[in-house]
């Protein structure tokens, strides 16, 4: 729950505090900064954003995907129903309950393994609905971005024609 939780707070803050609190996602930029900068060349820092970007987005995923699969791991395999291809004491790991929670985040649904007894139907949908969130917090995200992005290159345009007139 604590994976949840932080993931949630932290797209809460990128989103609504983009100067702020985001402390998950300030030690990926921090620590992709950090890496660019110690790279040789001069372009080398053209990849901090979207790296940064991409490696954001992973990790609340993957926040989301690794928390939820330890709430579905306790009821692996007897709160689930398999395929008959499938044979149940074999599909009751920490691999298996990522592959549950990967699927319900993702919205496949695939349905070879599903959950059987009444109390774990709840959590699937909702976890659904967390990863329907984080594809429109990653989307709404970069929107705002590029927003930022295009004022900046603006004004380095103004800046540089103005140096040229001089």
């Amino acid at each position: 729950v604590a994976l949840i939780a932080l993931a949630l707070r932290d797209i809460f803050d990128v989103l609504f505090h983009p100067a702020g609190r985001a402390v998950f996602a300030r030690c990926i930029i921090r620590s992709v900064r950090a890496v660019a900068t110690r790279l040789p060349g001069r372009r080398s820092g053209l990849l901090i954003g979207p790296t940064s970007y991409i490696l954001v987005v992973a990790g609340w995923a993957t926040l989301l995907a690794v928390g939820w699969a330890l709430l579905w791991m306790p009821q692996m395999p007897d709160g689930f129903t398999f395929t008959r291809s499938l044979e149940p004491q074999q599909h009751s790991g920490f691999i298996d309950a990522l592959y549950v929670s990967l699927v319900n985040l993702t919205s496949l649904g695939y349905g070879d393994i599903a959950p059987a007894a009444s109390l774990i139907r709840i959590p699937g949908p909702v976890e659904t609905l967390f990863g329907l969130g984080l594809l429109t917090a990653s989307i709404s995200w970069l929107i705002s971005i590029y927003n930022a992005i295009s004022r900046r290159d603006a004004l380095a345009d103004e800046v540089h024609l103005a140096r040229q007139t001089e």
